[in-house]
């Protein structure tokens, strides 16, 4: 039983070292995580001016709308990481992802309407997507320790790079390609629900292995 323990400790002393080149299921977090969220909120971060002049609110609502956004935004951060703590942060990230998902479908939908319902979806909006500054960095360590932590999540943060070019320039287009801002907001809603699916499979899937040296395995069983 000592000599079990021995190795376990060992084994966990060479998972908290796993950096960015030493293991390629970092890429498939990337992919699961980095590449679907950070781009859904964009549309509405980049587009919220010409969305408001479009669907015709004013300015003050508009100016609301910002600022709550913000204050959203923070409190999501908080509300998430709390929720995560009870639930685990798989299942925490699903269900963020899930309402965002909605929360965009309703910017749509109601936001156009009125600059009440611009500024409540808007604001729902921002609330379900401050998580991931919080969830992102949390199970990155979960899965591959602390000691390289930084690094490894640079490269997972990367991804809100891509996601600039998604809700700037590509959102426009597909707006003007499509004389409509649906196919923005859909788009980035499925995207929501992709990275929703992706966080439950995250669930069933083995976390990552630093592979053991011959030297390695010989301190183990000491």
């Amino acid at each position: 039983a000592a000599q079990q323990a021995q190795s376990e400790r060992h084994f966990q002393q060479q998972q908290d070292r796993l950096t960015r080149g030493e293991t390629t299921d970092i890429g498939a977090l990337y992919d699961t995580l980095g590449m679907p969220r950070p781009g859904v909120t964009t549309v509405p971060t980049a587009q919220a001016g010409p969305l408001a002049q479009e669907w015709n609110i004013s300015l003050s609502w508009l100016t609301m709308a910002l600022a709550l956004d913000r204050i959203a935004n923070g409190g999501g951060r908080v509300f998430w990481g709390w929720v995560s703590d009870k639930i685990g942060r798989e299942v925490t990230m699903a269900i963020a992802f899930g309402l965002q998902a909605a929360s965009l479908v309703s910017v749509f939908l109601l936001g156009q309407f009125s600059g009440l319902l611009f500024t409540i979806t808007l604001v729902l909006t921002f609330f379900t997507w401050g998580e991931i500054y919080t969830l992102f960095p949390s199970i990155l360590g979960d899965w591959f320790g602390a000691r390289h932590a930084t690094s490894n999540y640079s490269f997972l943060y990367s991804a809100k790079g891509v996601a600039a070019i998604l809700g700037g320039g590509l959102a426009v287009k597909m707006a003007e390609r499509f004389g409509s801002w649906s196919a923005p907001f859909y788009g980035s809603a499925v995207l929501a629900l992709t990275a929703a699916l992706m966080a439950l499979a995250l669930r069933k899937t083995r976390l990552p292995r630093k592979t053991m040296t011959a030297e390695s395995q010989s301190v183990a069983v000491l």
